[in-house]
């Protein structure tokens, strides 16, 4: 469940960056740098979730070797989301434009 999570949250993150980009929030869409965002921010998703536990006691993770491996197997879905978005066209379009990225 963690790899499959992972992979919507960076289809989130690719999602809404694409739109920042194309109603001029963010800059004009560059591949390299939309990556490095959109991975950021999917691991920035597992930090957060365990900074829920650690100072909200939300009580989500088991421990530092489920911590590890729901990072992990999310991470992993995420790379795929990327991976995916440069080799399948539809993954890049803009929903505003219908233009590629």
């Amino acid at each position: 469940m963690h790899f499959f999570g992972g992979f919507v949250i960076a289809y989130f993150f690719h999602r809404a960056s694409i739109a920042a980009s194309s109603h001029g929030i963010f800059g004009p869409f560059h591949r390299v740098t939309h990556t490095v965002l959109v991975f950021a921010l999917r691991v920035f998703w597992e930090f957060a979730e365990f900074m829920g536990d650690r100072f909200f006691g939300l009580h989500s993770q088991l421990g530092l070797d489920d911590t590890l491996g729901d990072m992990l197997l999310g991470i992993c879905g995420g790379v795929l989301l990327l991976l995916l978005s440069f080799f399948y066209p539809p993954l890049r379009k803009s929903n505003s434009t219908g233009a590629s990225a």
